[in-house]
């Protein structure tokens, strides 16, 4: 079976090189490096959530865009545009979902970023599980996501 997972894009957005590039190298933080480490498992489908671009498949092709000032652990973004953002990729998930029948759903973003899916659970199959990376703060995620991944291999 497959599994997805959603994490937040870095902050940190690389300009170069100007044309549109997979968004796994467009985006660069300590998230990405390990999220870059397992890249390739075939047997999980990974979406970045960016507050610019929405969600986006990993390998998907995106420009540079410039990204919000400051730290994604507090959106500087309006209630109106986290309800438009939410919005949007609330429909980019349902067609996700749709068209693909998965086992888990780990989850790796923080409380604000959250908020940018929040509701998503009610398009999730019963079947399926959905995780969270637990606890707060970057270091805690980190250790989440690196035995989430390593899990997963346990599994392959």
């Amino acid at each position: 079976m497959r599994k997805l997972l959603i994490v937040s894009a870095s902050s940190n957005v690389l300009k170069e090189p100007q044309e549109p590039v997979e968004a796994m190298k467009r985006f660069d933080g300590i998230l990405m490096r390990i999220v870059r480490r397992y890249y390739g498992n075939k047997k999980v489908d990974i979406l970045l959530l960016s507050p610019v671009q929405g969600l986006v498949w990993a390998d998907e092709k995106i420009p540079y865009k410039q990204p919000l000032g400051g730290g994604w652990y507090k959106l500087p973004l309006s209630e109106e545009k986290i309800k438009t953002s939410r919005e949007t990729n609330l429909a980019t998930l349902r067609r996700v979902l749709d068209a693909s029948d998965y086992d888990e759903i780990h989850v790796g973003v923080g409380k604000y970023m959250l908020s940018l899916i929040e509701g998503f659970e009610k398009l999730v199959k019963k079947k399926t599980k959905v995780t969270y990376a637990s606890s707060a703060g970057l270091g805690a995620k980190l250790k989440s996501l690196n035995q989430w991944f390593e899990s997963q291999n346990r599994h392959a």
